[in-house]
């Protein structure tokens, strides 16, 4: 199942953040994360701007999206990455935009976030691609999307303690650190001015780590926990932002 982003009207909200995310991953044709206040910087006043998100461009190495490149590199644990399949897809750039504009219109940035057919390469190329978005929104973002890939590694032997002690065996297996890795990185973010053509604002979004824990989870869950944050981050600093004309 998904969910289009059209405004706060169709966000869908999660139950709990770590089952919400392990249950919604577990559906490999699902590009979401649970929406809660506890999880997700919301701001106490929005923008009173209403902001188009145009499909971001997908600039990720060929390796996160095509699990066979790292095996015919023969990388360590390739099949611990995450690639396209994990999430049903071989263009995770819609999803992804989806998402995003659903994170940011629950974070009351603005008065209204749309992801919008619209892509990211049609904004920077002529400026009549603009006109029509002009007619219900005040401006458009853009973005690159560098990196979104998750890992999760726990030896084999490791495992066997799921099989002959049934739920204790979980419990102490999920005891037992596991090597995870996750990197999310939207770049050359921009707001331009449907009515001028004019960038508003420019900045960049990321989140990545690599350690150990001891926590059950999953590559995908990774993966979609570091966009979640990266998305955070990128709303905390727009939170503050001033638009000239607007603010």
């Amino acid at each position: 199942m998904r969910t289009r982003s059209q405004g706060p009207k169709w966000i869908a909200l999660g139950t709990g953040l770590g089952a919400g995310i392990l249950a919604l991953a577990g559906c490999a044709s699902q590009v979401e994360y649970p929406l809660q206040k506890r999880s997700i910087f919301t701001a106490e006043r929005a923008h009173p701007m209403k902001v188009a998100v145009a499909t971001f461009s997908d600039e990720r190495p060929p390796e996160e999206r095509d699990l066979k490149i790292r095996i015919a590199r023969k990388d360590v644990h390739a099949d611990a990455y995450t690639s396209d399949e994990d999430f049903s897809g071989h263009n995770l750039a819609p999803p992804l935009t989806r998402m995003t504009a659903k994170h940011l219109a629950f974070s009351n940035l603005f008065e209204r976030v749309d992801a919008v057919e619209v892509t990211s390469e049609q904004v920077r190329g002529k400026k009549e691609n603009l006109k029509e978005l002009g007619v219900q929104y005040d401006a458009v973002m853009v973005g690159r999307i560098k990196h979104f890939v998750g890992y999760f590694h726990r030896d084999a032997a490791r495992d066997w303690l799921f099989l002959p002690l049934g739920g204790t065996g979980f419990a102490i297996n999920s005891l037992i650190p596991s090597d995870v890795k996750a990197d999310a990185q939207l770049d050359d973010v921009k707001l331009v001015s449907l009515k001028t053509g004019r960038e508003l604002w420019k900045g960049a979004a990321a989140c990545k780590w690599d350690k150990e824990r001891s926590l059950p989870g999953g590559r995908r869950d990774n993966a979609l926990i570091a966009w979640r944050n990266a998305v955070n981050d990128l709303a905390k600093q727009l939170v503050d932002a001033k638009f000239d004309g607007v603010n």
